[in-house]
């Protein structure tokens, strides 16, 4: 497992695990993250990254980005 935010833009990978406080992830969950979920990295900025989830694009942070583990 790896955090997104070390998947190459354009790579589209499962989440295998959510990390955090329950109130963060649960925000995820209703942004539409879940394990098993495949997630695609669209592009990245020097604050965050922008991810595909579930046919929405969404503009995380770093900080969100590394609670988000996806399958190696």
């Amino acid at each position: 497992m790896l955090p997104i935010s070390l998947v190459s833009s354009g790579d589209s990978r499962p989440i295998a695990l959510i990390k955090g406080k329950e109130t963060v992830i649960r925000h995820l969950q209703e942004l539409g993250f879940s394990v098993g979920t495949p997630v695609m990295v669209v592009g990245t900025t020097p604050a965050g990254m922008i991810v595909e989830v579930k046919g929405v694009r969404i503009a995380i942070d770093r900080t969100l980005a590394n609670k988000i583990l996806v399958e190696g």
